[in-house]
């Protein structure tokens, strides 16, 4: 017969036990979930609203969008940020609504911590009619803090070649996690 050789292996004790188990009940509980964008409902009648294109990880993708303006020599808006929880992750690309060449139309688009400022306009002093649904500009934003946090369009401007100024509705949205207001 062998002899086996037992070795005494030491218990953890009853305060380790019970961090281990708190650790391990609430390891779920520091869990992000993913982000999303619950847009505003969308007005009738001439509008502009953003609408999300895109989620990777923090940075979210948006677009922004126009219909039912009519023929406009230019146009411009604001997407006011909530600074220090929402980032511009890169340029505002304009899209090519009132032309595409440069010969045709000057687009223009600055970044703040606050807001986002895009316009276009003409070379020609001729009109582009914007019924739509037209693509107006993308943009990438990453979010830095809590949500939720409001996206809001302001201070939107479409002008005919004329000067008249079109009455226009817009409509933006809050970032979110799914399943959920924060």
């Amino acid at each position: 017969m062998s002899q086996r050789r037992y070795e005494r292996t030491r218990l953890p004790s009853r305060v380790t036990v019970i961090v281990l188990l708190v650790l391990g009940a609430v390891s779920g509980c520091g869990e992000q979930k993913a982000l999303s964008f619950n847009a505003d409902a969308q007005p009738s009648g001439p509008r502009l609203w953003l609408q999300h294109a895109d989620t990777h990880d923090t940075r979210l993708t948006f677009e922004v969008w126009a219909a039912e303006v009519g023929a406009v020599l230019g146009y411009s808006f604001h997407v006011r940020l909530d600074d220090g929880v929402v980032t511009a992750a890169g340029e505002v690309t304009p899209a090519a609504a009132l032309g595409s060449s440069s010969e045709a139309a000057l687009y223009l688009q600055s970044a703040r911590a606050d807001d986002l400022a895009v316009g276009g306009v003409r070379r020609d002093l001729g009109e582009t009619a914007l019924d739509g649904p037209v693509l107006l500009a993308t943009f990438p934003l990453d979010v830095t803090g809590e949500v939720p946090t409001p996206l809001r369009v302001e201070r939107v401007v479409f002008r005919r070649a004329g000067g008249a100024f079109v009455a226009t509705s817009a409509a933006g949205g809050t970032i979110v996690r799914k399943g959920g207001e924060s």
